[in-house]
């Protein structure tokens, strides 16, 4: 999990303890408003695993394959 992850995982934290409001917290991760709204309801449903980006460990569907790549 990379520190931005982590990061957002500790922030969400301190929403569910009730220290911080949830603009606090997009301020504190350096999102909007709206998307910490999104990230709330992630880890809401999803715990942890909320935060981690749906496309991590896959690859790119515009990748270029290595025959084109000429290198």
């Amino acid at each position: 999990m990379s520190q931005k992850q982590l990061q957002r995982v500790r922030v969400m934290g301190l929403v569910e303890e009730r220290k911080i409001t949830l603009r606090e917290a997009g301020e504190e991760i350096g999102v909007s408003h709206r998307q910490a709204k999104r990230i709330w309801r992630r880890v809401r449903e999803k715990e942890v695993k909320g935060v981690i980006d749906g496309n991590t460990g896959r690859v790119a569907s515009n990748r270029i394959c290595e025959a084109s790549r000429g290198s």
